[in-house]
């Protein structure tokens, strides 16, 4: 495999990882996968660093169960960054238990999800992700 095919899968791999963290409440897991300085443009508002992105997480109701899925993802690199896109499609429910299997809803949204990465110590991250909604 090409050191481009081995960047591309690394930073589709990045933004998977940072979701399942995010869907499976492994928050550590998740921002291992994200800049520590990086930004996060969620729901309109800029979460900077590991510390914004931890604020918004400790909100989260502990019963809420998602899954992101990814589709139609394409990375281009060059040389030590890269920028990519995806399209998210986001399954939420909550019923207040968090019990599983959780109800299956139609998708909340399906999102366009941009984002820039960097090699930082040899580990591809998420350096900023943003996303615009496609559906609603």
């Amino acid at each position: 495999m090409s050191d481009s095919m081995q960047a591309q899968w690394a930073c589709q791999q990045a933004l998977t990882g940072f979701f399942n963290g995010l869907d499976d409440r492994r928050f550590d897991d998740m921002l291992a996968h994200f800049a520590s300085d990086g930004v996060w443009t969620r729901q309109g508002t800029d979460l900077n660093g590991h510390a914004g992105i931890r604020a918004v997480l400790a909100e989260r109701s502990a019963t809420v169960v998602t899954r992101h899925l990814i589709s139609n993802a394409e990375m281009r690199v060059a040389g030590d960054t890269a920028e990519g896109s995806a399209v998210v499609t986001i399954y939420h429910h909550d019923d207040k238990t968090g019990a599983l299997p959780a109800k299956l809803e139609p998708p909340r949204s399906i999102l366009l999800f941009k984002a820039s990465f960097a090699r930082r110590n040899d580990h591809w991250v998420i350096i900023r992700l943003r996303s615009e909604r496609l559906f609603a």
